[in-house]
């Protein structure tokens, strides 16, 4: 269902996309970057790198505690890794919580299970603070869509109402009994890499559940603690406050001042769908949101499509190159 979903807005896009770049004029763009601000550009790059450096610290903060003493550039290289995995799946990007885990493990000398539970519990925080701008991102962009205010009311009325019964669904789902899941692992045990390295499936159903035991306790003690929570939404919200400047930087490069609320609607849905998206990493569909939504908020189309390129070309610049380069360190030193 989500695939298909994710399919059919993608043709949605696309086709309002091809509608949209046929009125843009190549000169005018060529125009626009000549005359562009290297002080601005730099401080939009810098604020793409400054987010990461918070992303780690975050992480460096969940994972206190568990870990002794910490090397700070260890970790931003392990987090880099993982995004390059993430950017380059499709998804929700989790491809990279897994490597990110095993070197970790590797590093500290303590089960893979616990640090994929600091991971997640780090990752939910970031999706706290993300929720909260996606919410305030929804009810902000109707009134900057020029629409009719019976419309306008209506979709928040939409919104109102789909918001309760994911709320109810969501209580009812966690009030739920625990269910038999033998069957489960019985299916699981039939694959033959697995049956091969354990004699029945009660002996691999005791092994499984140990593990899943292990990150289900580590992801619970994370979010549950007050400091740890405290910190980490705050850190979060550094995140993406350095994100959105970073797009901000971009419009000033270009000697266009744009409201920092419009940054923040557009930047956010881009990672919406991108996150959404059957596409890896939301590779170009990320940018065509971003340039879509520019363009509906009176944003000229040659501009709309420089800012959300050079936005996502520096964010790639960290996740593709840096990332792949610290992909490659660690695997160096695992020699």
């Amino acid at each position: 269902m989500k695939k298909r979903f994710g399919i059919l807005l993608t043709l949605i896009i696309l086709i309002l996309l091809v509608y949209v770049l046929k009125d843009l004029n190549p000169n005018e763009i060529l125009s626009l970057l000549k005359q562009s601000s290297p002080i601005y550009l730099a401080l939009a790059f810098l604020s793409v790198s400054i987010s990461f450096l918070f992303w780690n610290l975050r992480f460096q903060n969940t994972i206190r505690g568990f870990v002794r003493e910490t090397n700070f550039f260890f970790l931003l290289k392990v987090l880099m890794a993982g995004i390059l995995v993430n950017t380059i799946t499709p998804g929700t990007g989790i491809g990279g919580e897994p490597v990110r885990a095993h070197y970790l493990s590797k590093k500290y000398k303590k089960p893979k299970t616990k640090f994929l539970g600091f991971i997640l519990a780090d990752k939910a925080f970031n999706w706290m603070i993300f929720l909260i701008f996606l919410i305030i991102s929804i009810f902000l962009a109707l009134p900057l869509i020029n629409i009719p205010v019976k419309t306008k009311i209506a979709a928040e009325a939409i919104l109102i109402i789909l918001g309760i019964i994911l709320v109810i669904i969501i209580f009812i789902t966690l009030k739920r009994p625990n269910f038999n899941s033998s069957w489960f692992y019985t299916k699981l045990y039939k694959i033959k890499s697995i049956n091969r390295k354990f004699l029945t499936p009660e002996e691999f159903q005791a092994y499984l559940k140990k593990r899943i035991s292990n990150f289900k306790k580590t992801f619970l003690s994370s979010i549950s603690s007050k400091n740890k929570l405290a910190v980490g939404l705050f850190l979060s919200l550094l995140v993406w406050v350095f994100l959105y400047l970073s797009s901000y930087f971009l419009f000033l490069a270009f000697n266009s001042k744009i409201n920092f609320i419009s940054i923040i609607i557009v930047v956010t849905f881009g990672y919406f769908i991108g996150d959404i998206s059957p596409v890896p990493g939301g590779i170009g569909l990320m940018e065509s949101t971003m340039f879509l939504l520019y363009t509906a908020m009176a944003v000229s189309g040659e501009l709309a499509a420089i800012v959300a390129l050079l936005s996502r070309i520096i964010y790639y610049f960290h996740a593709l190159l840096i990332g792949g380069i610290s992909l490659i360190s660690l695997r160096w030193q695992k020699k």
